[in-house]
């Protein structure tokens, strides 16, 4: 097999395990409010809104904390990143399933947030960058594509762990998914860069669809693709001038699929 064939099968695998571990990231945790949001303010005590505005904490800590992830992908690679970012993300959804009131609830999704900032889309372009440079551009379409299934999945599988299990069951369950996939796809990823592949040069442009921001303090950049999107202001890192950690400074606050 040919070096050109063979990368271009590793490029699929990596696809596949990246975008699978993306999808779970966000079936799991971005669309879990949704769906059992009134549960939990139910056996918890608080109201509907309280809930939410858990969850919104969690998206605030992840953008604050995207720069600090771009910088631990330059410096130990996406692999061991995402990887621990899996553990996170299970030991927050059971913390979750565990909380016992709005002091507990928050901490959880805080926890969770802190999985988010290097769990999302973002983490994994930068990812793909570091490993396979200019040549990452049709790889990071695939891995859009396929976490757009996120609420594909996630939406009747939480559904019905919820009407199984309760919104603690559906928690667990997500955690223990993270685990037994999430964590063994990120630690399947390449390690080092791909032999053959040119390397990114300054910032990488990344196709990024259907993203809204979340935060008032924001700046206006141009993106491809035919749409603006906003970005959290992140100015330290441009002299770190790598292109993952440009990416995660100027990362979307939110993504919609």
């Amino acid at each position: 097999m040919s070096l050109r064939a063979a990368n271009q099968d590793g490029r699929t695998r990596t696809i596949a395990k990246l975008g699978t571990a993306v999808t779970i990231a966000y079936a799991s945790t971005y669309y879990l409010p949704a769906i059992v949001a009134g549960q939990m303010a139910a056996s918890l005590g608080v109201s509907v809104s309280t809930v939410f505005l858990a969850f919104s904490g969690a998206l605030l800590v992840s953008a604050l904390l995207g720069p600090l992830a771009g910088r631990l992908i330059d410096d130990y690679g996406g692999k061991t990143v995402l990887a621990s970012t899996s553990l996170v993300f299970a030991a927050g959804l059971a913390a979750l399933s565990a909380a016992q009131g709005p002091i507990s609830l928050f901490l959880a999704w805080l926890l969770i947030g802190i999985a988010m900032a290097s769990g999302f889309y973002e983490a994994a372009f930068s990812t793909l960058v570091r490993i396979y440079g200019a040549g990452s551009r049709p790889l990071i379409t695939g891995i859009t594509l396929i976490g757009g299934f996120a609420s594909t999945i996630g939406w009747p599988l939480t559904t019905w762990l919820s009407a199984e299990f309760g919104w603690r069951g559906a928690c667990l369950a997500w955690a223990g998914i993270h685990i037994l996939l999430a964590l063994p796809l990120n630690l399947l990823l390449p390690t080092l860069k791909v032999a053959g592949e040119a390397p990114a040069h300054g910032r990488a442009s990344l196709p990024v669809h259907h993203c809204r921001p979340h935060l008032s303090q924001r700046v206006a950049t141009p993106w491809p693709a035919g749409c603006s999107h906003s970005y959290s202001a992140s100015p330290g890192l441009s002299a770190r001038n790598s292109p993952t950690s440009t990416v995660l400074a100027r990362r979307p606050l939110a993504l919609q699929h």
